[in-house]
């Protein structure tokens, strides 16, 4: 398999989505931050399919910075379009699983920061993914 670049030529989705937003929530700290208005640039350098529920596999992303993101899991949303989403990983407090609800609490090491750049991201990576592997995303 071969890389392919995401860039405005993909698409354009991500500059569009983070240029319809102005502000946005930190979701950290709940305060709002203006959203930075230039684009990012990324390469899917591969790609494992894998099925289940709305997932469809698990990309590996590297940034223009040149920062490698692996196990980027990518997901069909309601209106068809993939998303992808930072790793995550359980959430552990005093030796144990966290479990909230009946449910396993999950954790990301890595975040953007606002809501705004993450939807943003997402989109894009499911944009890109779809593009190359049409196949994984057929309902």
């Amino acid at each position: 398999m071969t890389a392919k670049d995401y860039g405005p030529g993909v698409a354009g989705t991500a500059t569009r989505a983070i240029q319809d937003c102005k502000h946005a929530a930190n979701t950290t700290t709940g305060r709002h931050t203006p959203e930075k208005t230039e684009s990012f640039a990324f390469t899917l350098r591969g790609w494992r399919s894998h099925r289940s529920g709305r997932l469809r596999g698990y990309a590996e992303i590297q940034l223009g910075c040149g920062l490698i993101i692996g196990s980027v899991p990518v997901f069909l949303g309601d209106d068809g379009i993939g998303r992808g989403l930072l790793p995550e990983h359980p959430r552990v407090a005093g030796g144990q699983v966290v479990i909230d609800q009946g449910k396993v609490a999950y954790a990301s090491d890595v975040y953007w920061p606002n809501a705004g750049l993450a939807r943003a991201w997402g989109k894009a990576v499911g944009v890109l993914v779809r593009s190359e592997y049409p196949e994984d995303f057929a309902q």
